[in-house]
């Protein structure tokens, strides 16, 4: 199992990545409005760093519901939006409001998934990993875009599975990482959706956000895995695993030495980091049963605390989850991280 690092790592940071051992990287494109040139040089520098990359492929929301609109007038000109009888059933109601949303996304997403195949066309020699927006089942992340059912999802999904590969073959496709507290939903509602085919890899976001119980966590944790793992066999392609995301927000001793819940966008009463006294167990332990369930690469959220300790308001729980405070000093799950990637690296590559 390799391990990576989340896109805060700059190239300053070059030596730092090098001492940590790290083999991947994860960064997110707007497929619409990116900076070409931006990527050009992450890619540049990860090439020259050693380091393999998974880009998240996304676009703005606002963007999506504009196509959405347009889609949904071109396709009620063409006589191809299903009409309510005043008699219909709820359930029969209930299901032409579905189609017609399903209908309309993939009409106003083919465009999208044009402009993610050009992306990989362009760049299709310095990356082979492309995960496809990345929480599109979060709130926060989606803005709703995608619906309750995941059906717009799954549709965007195959769109750009087979656009993709059709200038690329050698790509592989990621499905959008999620699982928080491990909650597979995220996974069956594509094969719900009879879409299994349509990824190569099982992404997972792996966040326990709610839950700070060591023992119930894991047992949570593998439950999942092998639920998952069964749905995949039965109605996928036996996708392997791998995590785009993953770690926690932690305390270290100098900086963050008061308990308080930090904010979170999803989870209302907040989200309580690791004490000093238990976060090298709590990765140890993730790490563990990661690898007993075949991941084949775990990218870690992330090098550096981001929040602004003069900022009392600046209290996100994700910019916590640095390797490194913000001073630049490690926590003890550097050690745990940093030894699992240096095993990593005398192992298989990942894929291979």
């Amino acid at each position: 199992m390799e391990i990576g690092i989340h896109e805060e790592a700059q190239p300053q940071d070059r030596e730092l990545i090098r001492e940590l051992g790290v083999t991947w990287s994860k960064f997110g494109h707007d497929v619409l409005n990116g900076n070409d040139e931006q990527l050009d040089r992450w890619l540049d520098w990860n090439g020259e760093a050693g380091l393999r990359t998974a880009v998240d492929l996304r676009t703005d929301n606002s963007a999506i519901f504009s196509r959405c609109i347009g889609a949904w007038e071109k396709l009620k000109e063409r006589g191809q939006i299903e009409t309510c009888a005043e008699d219909v059933s709820e359930a029969d109601r209930v299901g032409i409001i579905q189609r017609n949303q399903e209908r309309t996304s993939i009409a106003a997403l083919t465009e999208i998934a044009d402009l993610a195949a050009g992306i990989v066309s362009k760049y299709g020699d310095r990356c082979q990993d492309w995960e496809i927006w990345g929480e599109a089942q979060c709130p926060y992340v989606s803005g709703g875009v995608f619906g309750d059912r995941y059906q717009v999802y799954s549709g965007l999904l195959e769109l750009c599975y087979k656009q993709i590969k059709a200038v690329d073959p050698s790509a592989r496709v990621w499905s959008s990482g999620n699982g928080m507290d491990l909650d597979p939903t995220f996974i069956f509602a594509i094969l719900d959706d009879k879409r299994g085919e349509f990824f190569d890899v099982a992404n997972w976001h792996p966040y326990f956000m709610a839950c700070r119980s060591f023992e119930a966590s894991g047992t949570i944790m593998r439950s999942s895995f092998e639920r998952t793992r069964r749905e995949l066999q039965e109605r996928g392609k036996d996708q392997p695993y791998a995590a785009t995301e993953w770690g926690y927000p932690c305390y270290n001793v100098e900086t963050a030495p008061v308990e308080e819940l930090l904010k979170s966008h999803v989870v209302s009463d907040g989200i309580r980091q690791l004490y000093w006294s238990e976060q090298a167990q709590w990765y140890e332990r993730d790490l563990q049963m990661m690898q007993e369930f075949g991941f084949e690469v775990v990218i870690v959220h992330c090098l550096r605390d981001t929040y602004n300790p003069d900022n009392p308001a600046d209290r996100h729980w994700g910019k916590f989850c640095g390797l490194l405070d913000v001073k630049g000093e490690r926590k003890q799950i550097w050690d745990v991280v940093q030894k699992w990637a240096w095993e990593g690296r005398a192992g298989k590559r990942a894929f291979e």
